[in-house]
Parts: structure tokens; C-alpha cells; sequence
């Protein structure tokens, strides 16, 4: 955990043990313990320092996003996605808040659910899948509401939100109403 691991498995005592329940607890008490002991904005400056200049599109975004959201405090960055690319772009920058993925499941052939569920593995991940319902307000506005839900954020927090228009990205930060 504390060398940047995405994921961790537990195999013998899951797979075959009396205690599994018990032990997955443990490791992930472990992880979180290990989690709180990471200096976030350093680990984004190291990982920042060993990119390339000029940085693709893309990449540039996912930096600036999180770079963002430890600037004005959000609570939450929101990702707008086809294929996950993005999320798993700011996943590698180790953003000391939640990434929750929206998969826009425009086709409804079951690739958006395949989406959502490979980026379980990646660190900070949360996937959600949405209906391709309205614009990316309503797609951004969904995913807030949903946050809400699941306790992430409340009410006058902040949320980094990013999504692609066209041929361009656009990042932008909002306030939970």
C-alpha cells in the first residue's frame, strides 16, 4: 500500500479458511490504516515531477484535476466516461479524495458494465453506471446526487467534475447544493 499499489488479494484464508470474512476485515482495516500514513500532495508532485513536457491532453486534465482538488478542498472528483481512460489517468496521480466514475452506458450492450468493473481495481476508483440520460449536466448532476447517497459528500462541499465535449475536455468545480 505504501509503494502505490492499486489493489491487494487475499488468496489461502479467503479462498479456503475458516475466516474469510474475518481476514478480508483485517486487510482492509490494514489498508486504510496504511492509507491515512500517505503524504498525498507529495506522492502527486513525485509522480508529476516524471511525466513527460509537453503532456498529452488527457494526462494534463487528469493532473490539473486533482491538483485542483486539493487546492479548493473538494471532497470528490467526478469523471464522465466512455472508457474509463481518464479515471484510471487520475487514479495514477493518488488524489487524496474518491474518483467516482460515471460510465455513460450509451450502447446498452453490456460494455459499460465491463467499463465500471475493470476499474475496480484501480485505487480510488468508484464506478457507476448511468443511462445515457440528457447532457452532461444531468450525467454530472446524477453522479453528485448519487455521491450524496453513499455519504461522500454533503451539502456545500466541493466536487471536481470532468468530462469531454466533443473534441474537448472540460474541468470544472461545483458546490454540492
Amino acid at each position: 500500500v505504501l509503494d502505490g499499489t492499486d489493489c491487494v488479494m487475499l488468496s489461502g484464508e479467503t479462498a479456503a479458511g475458516s475466516y474469510p470474512i474475518e481476514a478480508v476485515k483485517v486487510m482492509s482495516r490494514i489498508c486504510s490504516e496504511s492509507e491515512a500514513h500517505i503524504d498525498a500532495d507529495g506522492l502527486f508532485r513525485r509522480i508529476l515531477d516524471r511525466q513527460p513536457v509537453p503532456m498529452p491532453t488527457l494526462e494534463s486534465l487528469a493532473s490539473t484535476s486533482v491538483r485542483a482538488a486539493h487546492k479548493v478542498g473538494a471532497r470528490l472528483i467526478v469523471s464522465l466516461a466512455r472508457s474509463g481512460r481518464t479515471a484510471h489517468l487520475i487514479a495514477k496521480y493518488r488524489p487524496a479524495v474518491p474518483i467516482l466514475m460515471v460510465v455513460v452506458d450509451e450502447k446498452q450492450d453490456g460494455s459499460a458494465e465491463s467499463v465500471a468493473r475493470r476499474s475496480l481495481v484501480y485505487r480510488g476508483i468508484i464506478p457507476m453506471v448511468v443511462g445515457s440520460v440528457g447532457s452532461y449536466k444531468t450525467q454530472l448532476q446524477l453522479a453528485i446526487d448519487h455521491a450524496c447517497d453513499m455519504g461522500l459528500v454533503r451539502s456545500g462541499d466541493q466536487v471536481v467534475g470532468i468530462h469531454a465535449l466533443g473534441k474537448e475536455s472540460v474541468m470544472k468545480v461545483m458546490e454540492v447544493p
